[in-house]
């Protein structure tokens, strides 16, 4: 028997969401805060960085772990013990960074759940930090579209074999969601995540340790078809981050192994739930 699959909350669904927000700071350093969202449009920040010079991108799980730890115990226990989804919102060039593969301590009682890797646990998503604010009419426009097409093809971007031209982006239908074998933040991958961007899509999944150009291989082969089969038994856009979540789970049961769906991020970027217009707290460069 099929496991019931938990959507993702939209704006009038109840639920907590923990967000953390990251802003990119001259010198190539970031500051964090953590957010609780829960649907009732306060944004006070829970938590934050110190630090007015930032932290350093290698540093930011140490920096913001025990606050998130916080953070999620008290959405988690807002939602009936049910785990908590998790948004992060970056810079698209911050987009290969690792979250669903965090673990949040270092040692723990065995059995304890801050051993398992975040994504595991959690709904994990990522959405584009300079969207914030109210979102234009595409953005809506494609995402209403999306959520109403009743069922999900895989677009390739860019083809295999093929250099990335704008009609392969413009030219999805809007039941295509976008998948690339590269990394999003570097290469082709940057440059095909950016179209994306500026086209309005919502939904995106991609390979944070794929490639940054060149052919692609077994590897990516092994992705698109996953995410095809992955997409054809989605009934609906908030049913993705939980089944994509029962994948790694069972990866990390070794139920199977090298999976595709391992190192695999998904933008998922609900312009009907807007992300605040800037902190709360002001962001002070160095």
């Amino acid at each position: 028997m099929d496991r019931i699959v938990i959507p993702y909350p939209g704006p009038d669904d109840p639920g907590h969401i923990v967000v953390i927000e990251l802003d990119e700071l001259p010198y190539g350093t970031l500051h964090w805060q953590i957010r609780i969202d829960d649907g009732s449009g306060d944004d006070e920040i829970f938590a934050a960085e110190e630090d007015p010079n930032g932290v350093v991108p290698a540093r930011l799980r140490t920096h913001l772990r025990d606050s998130l730890v916080q953070a999620f115990g008290i959405a988690d226990q807002a939602g009936g013990g049910v785990p908590a989804p998790c948004e992060v919102v970056l810079p698209a060039s911050y987009f290969d960074t690792p979250v669903h593969r965090w673990q949040l301590a270092d040692e723990a009682p065995l059995g304890d759940p801050a051993h398992l890797p975040v994504g595991v646990r959690r709904r994990i998503v990522l959405r584009n930090v300079d969207r914030r604010g109210t979102p234009d009419g595409p953005r809506l426009e494609r995402w209403s579209a999306a959520a109403g097409s009743g069922s999900f093809s895989a677009g390739r971007i860019p083809p295999a074999g093929g250099h990335l031209k704008e009609r392969h982006v413009s030219g999805l239908p809007p039941s295509g969601i976008p998948v690339l074998c590269h990394r999003a933040g570097l290469g082709t991958g940057r440059l095909a995540m950016q179209s994306l961007l500026a086209a309005g899509h919502g939904i995106a999944l991609w390979r944070i340790d794929g490639h940054e150009s060149g052919s692609c291989g077994a590897d990516c082969e092994d992705l698109h078809k996953g995410v095809a089969e992955l997409l054809a038994g989605t009934g609906s856009a908030p049913e993705l981050p939980d089944r994509l979540r029962r994948i790694r789970e069972e990866i990390h049961e070794g139920r199977t192994v090298g999976h595709w769906a391992e190192a695999v991020a998904v933008l998922y970027d609900d312009p009907r739930r807007p992300i605040p217009e800037r902190p709360v707290w002001p962001v002070d460069s160095p």
